[in-house]
């Protein structure tokens, strides 16, 4: 699966390379209204765009996962602690069972005197 992955996003590169080489004219890049860059080709913004989109991509699903790493902790500790509610029952119901069979015993020892 792993080399699935590299294999497409080679392809998608090699797309937009293809892309770009097809359209090298030189062109003017308006950032705002009196910030430009003029002569610039095609080619240099098609690919410093493409790279910016995929490190942005990257970035988000750095997000993604930081965000789910901590909701798995937070749900692993939540596990541990509803165990050790779950273990701390058992063992205050084998109790109360055991001192029950005390008091059932106890009783009949007074009846019988």
């Amino acid at each position: 699966m792993h080399y699935v992955i590299w294999a497409l996003r080679l392809i998608i590169f090699l797309l937009v390379l293809l892309f770009a080489l097809k359209n090298t004219e030189p062109v003017s890049v308006r950032f705002f209204s009196d910030v430009a860059v003029n002569n610039i080709p095609l080619i240099v913004v098609l690919l410093v765009t493409f790279f910016l989109g995929a490190l942005f991509a990257y970035l988000l699903a750095i997000l993604v996962r930081i965000k789910k790493n901590r909701q798995v902790s937070q749900l692993k500790s939540e596990i541990a602690r509803l165990k050790k509610d779950v273990n701390s029952a058992k063992d205050s119901k084998y109790s109360a069972a055991a001192s029950l069979s005390d008091k059932t015993s106890d009783s009949t020892a007074i009846t019988k005197v």
